[in-house]
């Protein structure tokens, strides 16, 4: 990343300084997902199977190919546990106030009360450092169902005021129970 070799989702470069706490912050969100989706051994950090099964697809079909996007989606709904999450959302989006689902600040501050109440989340440490960009936790799933197409969206738009967020169910249904035999 510091190098510039790395890309966003956009493809355009990452942009990173080079020193100890930037480091130690970016290893972080690195490793964290890849141990989630059960990508790479959390003793080791060896790959896993299911690492090398996706790294595999990605060098057979490419990285923006249609199986890549779907296999690793299928990783994030079930190994990354987002199918509960979204189905937590799906519950919460049933019993929201109007003024709940009037904008989505409130609809992400809301929700994740929602979460803390039902114990889906731990509370938030009272001496956390913030930058206080992050109103909630939950912001960067929404733009990760966005870029994975599994809620319906206009562009970078997905809240729907009044409604929330609504998920493609068909194409969860359809990664959900796609076989990734190559």
């Amino acid at each position: 990343m510091v190098n510039r070799q790395t890309k966003n989702w956009e493809g355009t470069p990452r942009e990173k300084t080079d020193n100890d706490t930037n480091r130690r912050s970016e290893k972080q969100n690195y490793k964290i997902p890849l141990f989630q989706l059960g990508l790479i051994e959390q003793s080791e950090g060896r790959l896993t199977v299911e690492g090398y099964k996706l790294i595999s697809i990605g060098k057979i079909f490419g990285l923006n190919s249609s199986i890549y996007n779907d296999y690793l989606t299928k990783l994030v709904l079930i190994e990354g546990k987002h199918l509960i999450l979204i189905q937590d959302l799906e519950n919460f989006k049933n019993q929201a106030s109007a003024s709940s689902l009037a904008n989505q600040e409130q609809f992400r501050i809301d929700f994740e009360l929602f979460l803390e109440n039902n114990n889906s989340i731990g509370t938030r440490k009272p001496g956390r450092t913030t930058t206080g960009n992050k109103v909630s936790y939950i912001r960067d799933e929404f733009k990760l169902w966005n870029k994975l197409g599994l809620i319906k969206s206009t562009g970078m738009r997905y809240y729907v005021p009044g409604r929330g967020v609504e998920f493609n169910w068909s194409r969860i249904t359809d990664i959900l129970t796609k076989d990734f035999v190559y």
